[in-house]
């Protein structure tokens, strides 16, 4: 999925396809957003006492890193030809990233 965050402009032949794979890139960050407000909450609520705590803070940590990654090539690929489309999928990606921090 990290290979998708890397595209540009200049790798789809036309504004719909370059649309369509911001869609596609919003419904596979359904699961990491719900996996890392998981661990964030888990890790508020049971503190120390949270089990395999150093664990859950590292893949807290590459789950953020991979959201904010691919937040950041939504918001890039919105743009094609110094044009930028509004997308409701990338303002609510912000906020459901934005609202587990």
């Amino acid at each position: 999925m990290t290979a998708s965050y890397a595209k540009t402009s200049a790798d789809f032949p036309n504004r719909a396809k370059q649309i369509s794979h911001i869609a596609n890139l919003a419904r596979h960050l359904l699961e990491p957003i719900f996996v890392y407000n998981a661990l964030k909450t888990a890790r508020k609520v049971l503190g120390d006492g949270m089990p395999m705590n150093d664990e859950a803070q590292q893949w807290e940590s590459r789950t953020a890193q991979v959201l904010k990654e691919a937040v950041e090539a939504a918001d890039r690929l919105r743009t094609r030809d110094g044009v930028t489309t509004p997308h409701k999928y990338v303002g609510s990606l912000q906020d459901a990233v934005k609202r587990c921090q």
